[in-house]
């Protein structure tokens, strides 16, 4: 039961920091473009 917690848990995390990365990376764009 944990387990799966624990995965779902780092798989949100996961995509959670891939959105910020997008979002910063399009922010990044903006600024220098």
């Amino acid at each position: 039961m944990s387990l799966t917690v624990m995965s779902t848990n780092q798989d949100d995390t996961k995509k959670k920091l891939m959105s910020n990365y997008h979002v910063w990376l399009h922010l990044k764009c903006i600024m220098s473009g």
